[in-house]
């Protein structure tokens, strides 16, 4: 289980969260449909307590669709 939480600051002060397995991961840095676990949407905010089972993970922070905008972003997760 992955307990935690996230918030942005910056340009619309929002943030994409996403939780997916390893072997998406290549589609995801391409672009492509990928599986997930979680997906937040772009928001500012939120509390995530998602149970995943055994297996090797990718918890990423993306700003893919404000690649001029800073941002500024506390994270914090803990693997239960």
């Amino acid at each position: 289980m992955v307990v935690g939480r996230f918030d942005a600051w910056g340009g619309n002060n929002d943030i994409n969260f996403v939780i997916l397995p390893s072997h998406e991961m290549s589609n995801f840095q391409n672009q492509n449909t990928y599986t997930h676990f979680y997906n937040s949407g772009y928001i500012h905010e939120a509390n995530i307590k998602r149970a995943l089972p055994p297996g090797d993970y990718f918890l990423i922070l993306n700003n893919r669709s404000a690649l001029l905008t800073r941002k500024t972003v506390n994270a914090f997760f803990e693997l239960r």
